[in-house]
């Protein structure tokens, strides 16, 4: 085990306090539920999840940012191996020696190698193993900066006082299907960027469900988006939202961007979060918060859904840099 601490590697034989500073391993490589898992690959899912302490994120999000980590592309072996390979063609075709034919089987070797390095994933532990590595990193009082765990939104702002603060610049309605999420869009700030209230089909934060029905009573023109989980009680949402009492819908624009197993089919970035669930019927938060904003700016400027906004990026050949997917 390589110490995240001071570097150095540390053989697991020896125990889970480094030899060079004294660093306390929480998570051991070799040990059966948390098999190839280390300290030094979950301090990166931290900080790829966190933005480096500049984002929330929740225990999904961490697990995203785990499984979404890739082996680097060798390309200094692949163009030596090209070019070995290369040589020996030239050899071959000049000269005939043996040595070109011994040319041409190591590059080609090597080519195959590289390619076969770079397109075989690491081994991902599944979603309920890599719980056990938090309580573990929890156990040894070890803090996870930023992670959401529970719902926290239950009081409202300093300035909830000030009877018109949502009367100007609330420009759509976003209910999701879990209360968690609303503290991850809320606390990264999205409600203010994407100019949205957020609230819970629970009626979470309770103090939010007045001002939501005097909106809709006064705008008819105010859109209700929909964001929801791939599993059955996500895809179930747009039925439940008729029949919620303190949420008067009526003619709103109502468009329901949640996400469907289908969708988690085309989205790339989320092919090995636990790849156990084949029916793809992952959290909503399976996506790390860059993704998910990009993805809702996109939904809210067309008023489609995430599914139309992958078919969109596929049609025009959008470049990854600017794909949510």
């Amino acid at each position: 085990m390589k110490c995240p601490s001071c570097g150095v590697n540390h053989r697991v034989k020896s125990g889970m306090n480094c030899s060079g500073c004294n660093y306390l391993f929480s998570i051991s490589p070799k040990e059966r539920e948390t098999f190839k898992m280390t300290d030094g690959k979950f301090l990166s899912a931290i900080k790829k999840a966190g933005r480096n302490g500049a984002a929330f994120f929740t225990e999904n999000q961490l697990y995203a940012a785990y499984a979404t980590e890739k082996k680097k592309f060798q390309l200094g072996c692949l163009f030596t191996s090209i070019a070995i390979f290369l040589m020996g063609i030239g050899i071959v075709a000049l000269t005939a020696l043996d040595i070109g034919y011994w040319l041409l089987a190591a590059g080609a070797a090597g080519i195959a190698i590289t390619l076969l390095m770079y397109y075989t994933r690491p081994h991902f532990i599944s979603m309920h193993q890599f719980r056990t590595c938090i309580k573990q990193w929890k156990r040894d009082g070890k803090a996870i900066d930023g992670l959401l765990e529970v719902p926290s939104l239950n009081t409202p702002p300093p300035e909830w006082n000030e009877d018109d603060i949502y009367d100007y610049g609330v420009e759509r309605i976003l209910i999701v299907n879990r209360d968690l999420l609303v503290d991850m869009f809320v606390k990264n700030n999205q409600h203010s960027e994407q100019r949205m209230l957020v609230i819970s089909e629970t009626g979470y934060p309770e103090y939010l469900k007045p001002v939501v029905s005097r909106l809709l009573n006064e705008r008819e023109d105010l859109p209700v988006y929909l964001f929801h989980d791939a599993d059955g009680n996500g895809v179930g949402m747009k039925k439940r939202m008729q029949k919620l009492d303190w949420l008067p819908i009526r003619q709103h624009p109502l468009i329901d961007m949640g996400f469907f197993p289908s969708d988690f089919e085309q989205i790339k970035k989320t092919r090995y979060f636990d790849s156990q669930v084949r029916s793809r019927e992952l959290p909503a938060d399976a996506l790390l918060m860059g993704s998910l904003t990009l993805g809702l700016a996109a939904c809210f400027a067309s008023q489609t859904t995430f599914g139309e906004e992958l078919k969109r990026e596929a049609e025009n050949a959008m470049a990854s840099g600017s794909s949510f997917g």
